[in-house]
């Protein structure tokens, strides 16, 4: 049952690859004789990052908010990819190129900013949310990041979004003890690349090397152009390989 569940998974990430490939193409035709029209940048961005393109979607959304600031859809994804890339900045081999722990902080607070006019719906809300616990997180005050955290989860409940919320708890937990978080967060959202990313470096951490692996493989099957997953997975084959403890 569970391998079945397995390819069913797999099998809905291929669909939303293929839908986002033919949502790329369509919207390449309409936006080429409008350049104007600011939902078909937002399609473009949406796209763009499902088929691994962040900077792309990124450039996308910023175009489509030119165009139309109260775009809510466009201002609640690119809050989320600026997360993302706040939470990559304050890696380790992120932070080796500059000073990541201030990039990591400069991109949550724009998160926030960003966010802040589409909190009148949910998902902006959580976006809000997720972008102040990651402005905690990049202060290193990570007991502020876990409340941030299981405060918002509190108050938006279930539903669509709120597995960003419980990802971010997973990783103000640290380690091992972010485990359950990071569970949870897979649970509602299985295409959920970041999430089994960081639920392998969590099972890293607890000498887990078969399931670090397995996590590993999943995000780049889910988000196949996922370069830290790529290193961490090498990293980690490298390591079992040389008999080296994990």
């Amino acid at each position: 049952r569970a391998e079945e569940g397995y390819r069913d998974e797999l099998a809905d990430a291929e669909r939303v690859l293929g839908d986002s490939r033919a949502a790329l193409e369509e919207v390449g035709e309409v936006t080429a004789g409008e350049p104007g029209a600011a939902l078909g940048r937002f399609v473009e961005g949406w796209a763009s990052e499902n088929l691994g393109w962040p900077e792309r979607a990124e450039s996308s959304y910023r175009a489509a908010l030119r165009l139309d600031p109260a775009l809510g859809d466009a201002r609640v994804r690119l809050s989320l990819l600026l997360a993302t890339r706040s939470f990559l900045e304050s890696t380790t081999l992120q932070s080796k190129r500059g000073d990541g722990l201030g990039r990591a902080l400069e991109l949550a607070r724009e998160a926030g900013e960003i966010a802040a006019p589409a909190a009148t719906t949910r998902s902006g809300r959580i976006a809000r949310d997720l972008a102040g616990a990651l402005v905690a997180f990049a202060e290193k005050d990570f007991d502020g990041a876990r409340r941030n955290a299981r405060e918002g989860i509190g108050r938006h409940g279930s539903g669509p979004g709120i597995e960003w919320l419980h990802w971010m708890a997973g990783l103000a937990d640290h380690g091992p003890e972010g485990l359950p978080a990071y569970d949870q967060a897979i649970a509602l959202r299985p295409h959920f690349a970041l999430a089994r990313f960081c639920r392998g470096m969590a099972r890293t951490s607890a000498r887990d090397s078969t399931g670090a692996l397995a996590d590993y493989e999943d995000a780049i099957r889910f988000q196949p152009r996922f370069t830290a997953a790529y290193l961490n997975r090498a990293a980690l084959r490298h390591d079992r390989d040389h008999h080296r403890p994990f």
